[in-house]
């Protein structure tokens, strides 16, 4: 099911596959700011990544000497959720644990993901909720995958990201999609953009951690137009795209949690920066997306 929301500057689908939004259109232009989930280069728009984010050492991990198997990202990107609440501009969803979630994660839990649009942007909060009887671990995150570049008029070289304030963050260093040892960890020269380009990503996601910033925004140089994603508070902050001849869209990752190194034992409760709720415990998230595509003059970019 497609549920379609939105005001006077942007109008929204969000399926309940995945509770994943997958599609954004600026009103002004009808222009799609989602990518559309190519499969022969990636089938996804933006997903939901929980009970944990990134990759399982060896796809398992083990809690109270049981065995849990499971793919990169968790399941709450491939199950559906119930739609519980919904107005013009605003809608909720459901997932619930069941039977088919504990094969995956031994924990009792509601998963509500809110969509709401507000001027130019949209908001996606998560809460999850501890409904069993024992402490619940878990990670979650964003993977929105914006559509770069805006139009056919620009190429990739026109872009840049562009953090709000100057950083000096530690690059986490990965291999094969594991972490490596946090002493492999650069700290990076004081930076503020990141420019494009067609192999930036030819040695797979760049892992940002302790970054100050507020916000990170893919910005078209020569017009100003961006679309700025809220970062604040995460720990991790990864940037991706798949590896084509040309970029076609970037994804911007607010994560609480992070992938298992290649040496863990794969116990559950040692897995890093996960979230933590006592029985009957609330947890919320949530990042807002702007979408701000009026050309400005620009001065310096």
């Amino acid at each position: 099911m497609d549920i379609k929301i939105e005001n006077d500057v942007l109008e929204a689908v969000i399926s309940s596959s995945g509770a994943e939004l997958i599609s954004l259109k600026t009103r002004k232009d009808g222009t799609e700011r989602i990518w559309q989930a190519d499969p022969e280069i990636w089938k996804r728009h933006a997903p939901v990544l929980f009970p944990y984010t990134g990759k399982l050492r060896e796809g398992h991990y083990f809690y109270n000497g049981e065995e849990y198997k499971g793919g990169q990202h968790g399941f709450a990107r491939d199950v559906e959720h119930q739609p519980v609440e919904q107005s013009r501009n605003n809608v909720v969803f459901l997932l619930r644990s069941n039977s088919e979630t504990r094969e995956r994660y031994p924990f009792d839990f509601e998963l509500y993901s809110s969509y709401s649009l507000n001027g130019n942007s949209i908001t996606h909060k998560l809460t999850v909720k501890n409904t069993g009887t024992d402490d619940m671990r878990f990670g979650i995150g964003y993977h929105p995958a914006f559509i770069c570049p805006f139009d056919d008029r620009h190429d990739t070289e026109d872009y840049l990201l562009e953090f709000d304030v100057p950083q000096t963050p530690r690059i986490v260093k990965m291999a094969e999609g594991y972490t490596q040892p946090e002493s492999s960890w650069e700290r990076q020269s004081e930076f503020r953009t990141i420019q494009l380009t067609d192999h930036l990503f030819d040695n797979d996601s760049i892992c940002y951690t302790d970054l100050t910033a507020g916000e990170l925004s893919l910005v078209e140089k020569d017009t100003g137009r961006r679309i700025s994603v809220s970062i604040n508070g995460y720990p991790y902050v990864l940037i991706w795209s798949s590896m084509t001849p040309k970029l076609r869209f970037v994804c911007i990752e607010p994560w609480r949690s992070i992938n298992d190194t290649d040496t863990t034992d794969c116990d559950w409760n040692k897995k890093p920066c996960a979230c933590e709720l006592p029985p009957d415990g609330t947890y919320s998230t949530e990042i807002t997306a702007a979408f701000d595509m009026d050309p400005k003059p620009q001065t310096g970019i």
